[in-house]
């Protein structure tokens, strides 16, 4: 249970909080203990299914996508060969560059699309960027 499980544990070790709190706290650390649980299983499903899907095999091979990114890309896009370039791509994943760019720096940002691939995708390709030998921050 991390962090929370040790929360937990201490309040209903704690003869100083009532009764009624503690009661609630076990409550809350019985469903915490089921959520964790229906988390795993969740898990190990998107695991088989990335292992078995060819696509999202494939997109693993791209650096900084793990099984989940891989997995949701490979899910949430269509046909790559519908779109004309990276930036109709991103434009169908709701990359946008913001309205307030400085000095000619656009930042990217979701703005409609596909929220969860998006960001995923803006994530790891910002690592990405950041960690090419020519203009590496991230050592």
């Amino acid at each position: 249970m991390g962090r929370a499980g040790a929360l937990l544990e201490a309040v209903a070790a704690d003869a100083g909080v009532p009764v009624m709190a503690r009661e609630v706290f076990a409550g809350l650390a019985e469903e915490l203990v089921g959520l964790e649980l229906r988390l795993a299983a969740a898990d190990q499903k998107l695991r088989v299914w990335h292992r078995a899907n060819e696509v999202s095999q494939r997109l693993l091979a791209v650096p900084g996508i793990g099984p989940v990114g891989a997995s949701l890309l490979a899910m949430k896009v269509p046909d790559p060969g519908a779109f004309k370039s990276g930036r109709d791509f991103a434009a169908w994943l709701g990359l946008t560059p913001k309205d307030h760019s400085t000095a000619g720096n656009q930042r990217w940002l979701a703005a409609g699309g596909s929220r969860p691939a998006a960001s995923s995708v803006s994530a790891k390709l910002r690592t990405f960027v950041a960690c090419q030998p020519s203009a590496c921050r991230c050592q």
